[in-house]
């Protein structure tokens, strides 16, 4: 599954992300899913913050990034899966996505609920 941002300096919407991720669920990618709601959570902590992050910067580098705040429980379980799953090449399996949609789905109830994604 490859969206324009693959390839050339587009940026998506949270919902172009998160319909990425239920596409690829529907074809079992699901590694594919999870990737796209962690670029999904990066696009609505950058909205958050109104500011874009630092081109480059690793998912380990968001997770200490965020790391004082209420998003880094379920942010941690998008960056580990990825890392076991992708650059692992561990299997990931529905529940792997289930847990992370659930993560994401965490992170955005905070976002929307005003709870500070604010990282010093």
């Amino acid at each position: 599954i490859a969206l324009p941002s693959d390839e050339a300096d587009v940026e998506l919407s949270v919902s172009d992300l998160e319909q990425a991720a239920e596409m690829a669920v529907d074809q079992g990618a699901f590694i594919e899913a999870v990737r796209f709601l962690f670029r999904a959570t990066l696009a609505r902590l950058a909205k958050r913050e109104k500011r874009r992050f630092r081109r480059g910067m690793t998912n380990r580098q968001f997770l200490k990034h965020f790391r004082d705040t209420s998003i880094s429980p379920p942010l941690n379980v998008l960056v580990t899966t990825i890392e076991l799953k992708w650059y692992g090449d561990e299997p990931c399996e529905n529940r792997d996505y289930d847990d992370c949609r659930e993560a994401y789905g965490e992170i955005a109830m905070m976002l929307r609920g005003g709870l500070h994604a604010d990282a010093s």
